[in-house]
């Protein structure tokens, strides 16, 4: 019964290591500048206003 439970467990494990591999870690929108960006959402949505964080991420 043990191994059994063993077995199950790390079965589970490996399913869930496996769905957190994401093989495309290239985006599109890396290399867009904030204009670009903006100009994207405002076709789509009406952008009231935008602000910035004075801490710099």
């Amino acid at each position: 019964m043990k191994l059994i439970r063993n077995i199950v467990f790390l079965s589970c494990f490996a399913l869930l290591l496996a769905a957190c591999q994401n093989d495309d870690t290239t985006s599109n929108t890396k290399n867009k500048d904030l204009s670009a960006i903006l100009s994207d959402i405002s076709d789509k949505y009406a952008v009231l206003s935008v602000g910035s964080d004075s801490k710099g991420m």
